[in-house]
């Protein structure tokens, strides 16, 4: 069985559940399972979206989607590093001092105008950087994007709305680069065996949260996970589906095609 808890902060510890194994994928440092968060896994340049390999996964998808304007932004990895050159995690400076306009707003997301010009700029500055950034255009404007953009080797551009782009690029990408790691291996073995774990990581169901993701949650933040559960959270825009969800969506998948085989 899979359970998930929410941490909210790579520092918080767990709380341990009996008879479950706990793994811990929010941290990306001094961790066994590391391997496994979006801050550390690469592309290997064979997603839907073109690039060239070797992008941070988060990275990847941020850089997916398309804001109305991208604004002057510096990154640092805590408030308390701030100004200080020498934390500074990526910087964005647009040609425009009051930003750079990426799209032409009109009523209907399929007409809008690309500046593509100012769109490839923000977006290879954010895919060339080699530390995880979360909000590319700051938190405050996390919500300011109107869709996402995905460029296929022949050049085709397909737009796609927020759930589209869950499904389609961080969803089915991520999956598709866990399932050839070691650690998605010893994960899948440890259920096939009859062993229990526990995922833990910030973007999961919480008691707090909204939607489909503030259900069937125990006062630890604790949630039992079922194909039938991650399939109405995928669905759900209320809260972010993380890739802690990714993985325990991809795992069940698995578990219940050996249980078919045996």
């Amino acid at each position: 069985m899979i359970a998930t808890q929410q941490i909210k902060s790579t520092t918080a510890k767990p709380i341990s559940l009996e008879n479950y194994k706990t793994i811990n994928v929010l941290k990306w440092n001094n961790s066994k399972w590391k391997n496994l968060c979006p801050y550390l896994l690469k592309t290997d340049g064979n997603e839907v979206y073109v690039n060239e390999g070797g992008i941070l996964f988060e990275n990847f998808y941020q850089g997916c989607k398309v804001y109305d304007t991208v604004y002057e932004n510096e990154v640092y990895p805590s408030r308390y590093y701030i100004n200080n050159p020498k934390y500074l995690w990526w910087k964005y400076t647009p040609t425009n001092p009051s930003g750079d306009i990426i799209i032409e707003k009109d009523k209907d997301y399929e007409n809008d105008v690309i500046n593509y010009d100012n769109y490839f700029r923000w977006r290879d500055c954010l895919w060339k950087c080699k530390n995880p950034i979360r909000y590319p255009n700051k938190i405050h404007r996390r919500k300011n994007t109107k869709f996402a953009l995905c460029i296929d080797r022949e050049g085709s551009e397909q737009r796609l709305d927020y759930i589209s782009s869950r499904k389609e690029i961080y969803v089915k990408e991520y999956i598709r680069l866990i399932k050839v790691l070691p650690e998605y291996a010893k994960l899948l073995n440890k259920l096939k065996d009859g062993e229990n774990i526990m995922i833990c990581e910030v973007d999961v169901p919480a008691k707090n949260k909204r939607g489909e993701y503030g259900d069937d949650c125990d006062d630890n933040n604790i949630c039992n996970m079922t194909i039938e559960k991650l399939e109405l959270l995928l669905n759900d825009t209320s809260e972010a589906f993380g890739h802690g969800l990714c993985l325990a969506y991809s795992l069940l998948l698995d578990l219940h095609e050996h249980n078919l085989d045996t």
